[in-house]
């Protein structure tokens, strides 16, 4: 599982932004790329898009 706490949050009506902690860390990164890659793996029919950033992930859902 995740060794991270996450944060869940709306981003506007169609997303949820998921937040890891707010530090400078190669696992953090690496964290993110992971679980973008296990839910692009799994080909939801809803999920648009995912967007990474720094300390984050941005999912787009198909409503």
């Amino acid at each position: 599982m995740n060794k991270y706490k996450l944060k869940y949050r709306p981003f506007g009506s169609i997303a949820v932004l998921i937040e890891w902690p707010q530090e400078i860390d190669n696992d953090i990164l690496k964290n993110i790329g992971l679980f973008r890659s296990k839910i692009q793996s799994n080909l939801l029919k809803f999920v648009l898009d995912t967007v990474p950033a720094y300390n984050s992930l941005t999912v787009f859902f198909d409503t």
